[in-house]
């Protein structure tokens, strides 16, 4: 391999995509709760929209615009957008199935280890 064939940390150029999250415009890759989200509204709206979370009222009333440079001034509009374009709350795996998840495998790992002691 020429040292012109090796990659170079300048060669590197930042990915692109033309698709635009649905909530503030930001550049999306993915499906994240149902909606094409950017990965900054996908955090916000793991975090923000499970029932016991609350948030402050909007001072406009709920008519805030949402977009990529606003997007952190109301938490409540934002949200309210997120359901907007479709995000499902049931989509978002909860703490407590992860561990449960996590304590299966242990003990799945667990018995596989027993088993292949005996032999």
């Amino acid at each position: 391999m020429s040292s012109s064939d090796k990659p170079n940390e300048t060669d590197k150029t930042p990915i692109e995509t033309t698709e635009k999250c649905q909530v503030c415009d930001g550049y999306a890759f993915i499906n994240n709760y149902g909606a094409l989200s950017c990965l900054a509204c996908a955090a916000f709206f793991r975090r923000n929209a499970s029932d016991h979370k609350k948030l402050q009222e909007c001072q406009h009333d709920g008519h805030c615009d949402v977009n990529m440079a606003t997007r952190k001034l109301c938490q409540t509009c934002r949200l309210a957008k997120c359901f907007t374009v479709g995000m499902k709350t049931y989509l978002i795996r909860r703490n407590y199935e992860t561990v449960k998840k996590r304590k299966l495998n242990a003990l799945e790992d667990k018995e596989a280890t027993v088993l292949v002691g005996k032999n």
